[in-house]
């Protein structure tokens, strides 16, 4: 299990949410109105500033000196973000209900 903060994460990899700290000062309220918020797994979608997640369907462009205080797990995050599991479910729904038609 690698820790390290969201700023630090490269394009193309996932982390699930350990923590939101309130460095700089209020960016902790304003990323939890945004959706980001512990156990949300985040993938980073480019790593320019400001850096473009993808997290629960969403695609959110956020400045990196907010992302200091976000720290996250990379583990190869097996989870999946919300909407990627609503996704997966549907498809095996489909592929069930075809397989018995």
């Amino acid at each position: 299990m690698l820790v390290k903060t969201l700023d630090k994460l490269d394009r193309g990899n996932r982390g699930e949410v350990l923590a939101i700290c309130d460095e700089p000062a209020g960016c902790s309220r304003r990323l939890r109105r945004m959706g980001l918020r512990e156990g949300v797994v985040v993938e980073v979608m480019n790593s320019a500033s400001p850096v473009m997640l993808r997290f629960d369907g969403c695609k959110v462009a956020i400045c990196r000196s907010m992302l200091r205080g976000v720290t996250i797990c990379r583990c190869g995050c097996d989870k999946e973000d919300g909407a990627s599991q609503a996704a997966a479910v549907r498809r095996r729904r489909r592929g069930h209900a075809a397989s018995h038609a």
